[in-house]
């Protein structure tokens, strides 16, 4: 808005100096007065046109950045439902091993918040339980689970998971080490 301020200002007073330049060359004023006109005239259109090009380019670039931030939200968009997907996959293998070790829903429970990261702590703090009866320490006893130490589920859980599912490893493999592509 400023800027076509300015450009309107600078072509209204070109135009009145131009006029008053042809009144002036009828009238016969001094020469140097013409001159001293004219190139106010001249200073005037340079600026409403250095102004002009310049909006031009601000407003090119910004649509440039529109549609570059446009193409940057669909493939956001494309990354998110492959997560999802990804995600899906995941908590389905998940599933299907939990129902396999035929886990109880607090068994399953404790072993989500075990690949979660929580320590037997915090995850007695999340099921507002005491650290012995929260059932941490008990699923991993557990014969459904064999042997399997805290120190060992996650990562054996991983293993067998992804030598079940080695289309569900691909897929998460594939995605960590994908370079993000830059356009």
């Amino acid at each position: 808005m400023k800027d076509w301020l300015m450009i309107t200002l600078l072509s209204v007073i070109m135009l009145l100096n131009l006029l008053d330049v042809l009144s002036d060359v009828e009238l016969g004023v001094p020469t140097w007065h013409i001159i001293q006109e004219s190139l106010l005239v001249a200073l005037s259109a340079l600026g409403a046109l250095y102004i002009s090009t310049d909006l031009l380019q601000r407003t090119r670039k910004i649509r440039q950045l529109a549609a570059q931030l446009k193409r940057a939200d669909t493939r956001i968009c494309n990354i998110s439902s492959r997560m999802q997907a990804a995600r899906q996959e995941y908590t389905q293998a998940v599933q299907q091993q939990f129902e396999l070790w035929s886990l109880t829903r607090s068994e399953q429970e404790v072993a989500l918040l075990l690949l979660k990261g929580l320590s037997f702590k915090e995850i007695s703090g999340v099921r507002s339980t005491k650290e012995k009866p929260s059932g941490s320490r008990h699923l991993l006893s557990t014969p459904k689970l064999g042997s399997m130490g805290a120190t060992v589920f996650v990562p054996g859980l991983w293993k067998i998971l992804f030598s079940q599912q080695p289309k569900v490893y691909r897929r998460l493999k594939r995605w960590l080490l994908a370079k993000p592509q830059h356009t």
